[in-house]
């Protein structure tokens, strides 16, 4: 009873299968967007979002892999598809190697298709001047590649692309609060030390399915650097010593690349059944809460996730049910406590590897011991006391019998369902704003990469991509995009816009696509073409429904109220893309313009453009990482409903129309100020370039003053508060 009452708390806080498989689709779906962003590059993405293994209070970040299609590495036993056309690295294993780690010597096919191996003998002259850089010259004369080099050129890339400096955990760059991207290379076949998993797959069980290992066994593995293991100090408090720890020889270290299976580990992940997914999820919780604050993350999620992998392999297969759930949990504690007795955290996909090792100090293994001891003799009691999620709060709810549970959990599980809807389609909506936004490149650049993803997502589309509707979606985004750079450009030149740029406008409208209209309307009133904005825009606020849920994709604040309970209707919808195409249909996303499309945008709200350029605010700035990041390349970004309305009074000729869509703008702001504050400054800054052209210039200062107030740091109104001056003082 317990257990089933646990299983229903788990589902409250969106631990289900249809929201798990919904976090894969989004995180998959991502993983392809990116990877057709670069030309001969392969994006993946690992951890906890993509497994679908998190909860909101988790805070879980997200993995990224990177890797090039045209470097690439092999084992002696490759017997695959031709090998011309790419840089070949054969990995190497030897007894100096690394536990779970080989090193890559330079190869190239010879002319009957035979590998050769570069050696100092038959090096050229690009390998000689690159030794200590790219390459390395081993005791045994042979050409190695360095994992340094790659590491080096993805520092140098993350930092171009975000223009601020990049920290360097290991072998993973982080560039901002949430991101981890890790630089890799292909091995397209399995090394010898992984192949004991495949042996292992060959015993007869119940897991992992036979479909799984077919996947895993093409998989291959992904090379990367070791990370530090260099020289490092500890205390000893039990034996008051000072231990240290001998590292390794530069060029050794260098010329060492780490096994990973995480491909292999993503489909385990995928293979397990929801009820394997809700213990998972309450180890991690047990960790991080009653674990941690022993040994730090020293002790991490890995551990845990290769204690439930070994554990469903081998305990049967008819205990892991929602009846059963408190005791899955047992189970697994049970398997790390033996680990632990043993000091021996094996690979579940690499052979001769102890997790454990460089992780736990001596002294440490009994403490969590003894610590798990406790959980394991009452296991219900250690769920009750977790404070993620409130797990421990909601049981006992659950099992006191309230008569308001029903209605509570009812409350609790739409809201909570929303909230992870839309911050997945944030996600969604974010890919190709990311594309857009976010790169240090010129014009030209931009465009080359717009077009080139363009072109891919047709491809994907044209041969039956999993993913048509959401693709064909953002496939609209860049048109948009690519029509408001041109346009731009033209205005700029002082150039009638073409044929061309109106038909790419139009192929970018559909009624999911509001700002695509709102930017062709903007385009159109700033070449003063008002009759057809004015079309435009009447037919946009028809497209606009009350049920619409405002969000910014970029601002940290973006989504934050008044979302509740709007999954209700969706509870009939199948599959993931059904629920994320109608989710879409419901958010109106704000309006938002590059650099590289000012002349699109009215040259009033173009002082939006300069609304962070007070030094003093730097500070304040520093806060919100990422939202710099993305405001380097963002000249503009406005809400979509008062940008309708301001537009409407720009573009009509009538007075009375004028009148009704100012009416509406100040109607917005009293209402939407306490449900959709985001870029309230920017509203403000609308209404008060009416009351100029109205020539009301006491209740325009009133309206920037407010501005002002609400949103002291970047705001453009500081700009139009010291025109107006100018203007009085010189008498303009």
């Amino acid at each position: 009873m317990t257990s089933l009452k646990l299983d229903k708390v788990m589902e409250d806080i969106g631990v289900t299968e249809k929201i798990i498989l919904f976090r894969r689709h989004i995180h998959l779906l991502a993983e392809t967007v990116h990877s057709m962003r670069i030309r001969h590059s392969q994006t993946r993405i690992f951890g906890s979002q993509i497994e679908g293994s998190t909860t909101r209070a988790m805070w879980s970040d997200t993995d990224r892999l990177g890797c090039s299609t045209k470097l690439i590495a092999i084992s002696k036993s490759y017997s695959g598809h031709a090998l011309k056309g790419y840089l070949l690295l054969l990995a190497i294993e030897g007894e100096m190697s690394l536990p779970q780690c080989c090193s890559l010597q330079v190869v190239k096919l010879n002319h009957d298709g035979k590998i050769v191996p570069f050696t100092a003998e038959n090096m050229d002259f690009c390998m000689k001047e690159n030794i200590g850089d790219a390459y390395i010259l081993d005791q045994k004369s042979r050409v190695l590649f360095s994992n340094n080099f790659l590491l080096n050129i993805a520092l140098s890339t993350s930092e171009k692309a975000t223009r601020s400096e990049v920290e360097k955990h290991g072998p993973a760059v982080t560039l901002y609060c949430d991101a981890d991207a890790v630089y890799a290379i292909h091995c397209l076949s399995m090394p010898d030390d992984c192949k004991v998993f495949f042996t292992k797959l060959n015993q007869s069980g119940h897991w992992p399915k036979l479909e799984t290992k077919i996947k895993a066994n093409k998989c291959g593995v992904y090379l990367v650097a070791p990370g530090h293991i260099s020289h490092t100090f500890n205390f000893d408090p039990v034996r008051s010593l000072v231990i240290m720890h001998v590292g390794y020889a530069r060029d050794y270290l260098n010329s060492q690349w780490r096994m990973s299976t995480n491909m292999t580990e993503r489909l385990l992940m995928f293979d397990l059944n929801i009820v394997h997914m809700k213990t998972y999820i309450l180890t991690k919780m047990i960790r991080k809460e009653l674990l941690k604050p022993i040994v730090g993350d020293r002790l991490s999620t890995f551990h845990m996730k290769t204690t439930l992998l070994f554990t469903v392999g081998t305990y049967p297969e008819d205990i892991w049910t929602k009846a059963n759930l408190v005791q899955c949990v047992h189970y697994c504690l049970i398997t790390l406590r033996r680990f632990l007795k043993r000091r021996v955290c094996p690979h579940y996909t690499v052979s001769s590897v102890n997790l454990f090792n460089d992780k736990l100090r001596l002294h440490e293994y009994q403490q969590i011991i003894d610590a798990l001891s406790v959980i394991i003799n009452s296991p219900l009691k250690c769920i009750e006391t977790l404070r993620m999620d409130h797990i421990g709060e909601r049981l006992l709810v659950s099992m006191s019998g309230s008569s308001n549970l029903l209605q509570f959990r009812r409350s609790y599980w739409f809201d909570n369902l929303s909230q992870i809807i839309t911050s997945m389609v944030r996600t969604f909506l974010h890919m190709p704003v990311n594309r857009v936004c976010g790169f240090n490149e010129t014009h030209q650049e931009l465009k080359a990469s717009l077009h080139f993803l363009a072109k891919n997502i047709k491809t994907s589309i044209q041969n039956g991509s999993d993913y048509c509707e959401e693709l064909g979606y953002i496939l609209k985004y860049i048109y948009n995009t690519l029509a408001s750079m041109n346009a731009s450009k033209r205005i700029a030149m002082k150039r009638p816009i073409d044929k061309d740029v109106i038909k790419m406008y139009e192929m970018s409208l559909s009624p999911m696509h509001i700002t695509n209209y709102l930017k062709y309307a903007s385009m159109l009133v700033c070449t003063h073409q008002y009759t057809r904005a004015e079309a435009l825009l009447q037919h946009v606020e028809s497209l606009i429904s009350p049920d619409m849920i405002h969000i910014s994709i970029n601002r940290p604040d973006g989504i934050r109220k008044g979302i509740q309970a709007k999954t209700a209707h969706f509870a009939g919808l199948s599959s993931p893309t059904d629920i994320l195409m109608r989710y879409v249909s419901k958010m109106l996303v704000d309006v938002v313009f590059n650099t590289e499309e000012i002349y699109c945008v009215p040259s009033h709200l173009a002082f939006e453009m300069y609304r962070n350029g007070m030094e003093e605010e730097c500070n304040v700035r520093e806060r919100y990482k990422p939202f710099e990041i993305w405001m380097k390349d963002v000249a503009v970004e406005v809400r979509a409903e008062p940008f309708l309305h301001y537009l409407q009074y720009l573009s009509s000729k009538d007075v009375f129309a004028k009148q009704l869509a100012l009416i509406k703008l100040i109607d917005y702001c009293s209402i939407e100020f306490f449900r959709n504050p985001g870029h309230f400054e920017t509203t403000l800054n609308l209404v008060g370039h009416i009351f100029e052209w109205e020539k009301r210039i006491p209740d325009a200062w009133n309206i920037y003053r407010i501005s002002v107030q609400l949103v002291p740091q970047n705001n453009a109104a500081y700009w139009h508060l010291f025109r107006l001056l100018g203007d009085f003082i010189y008498g303009k």
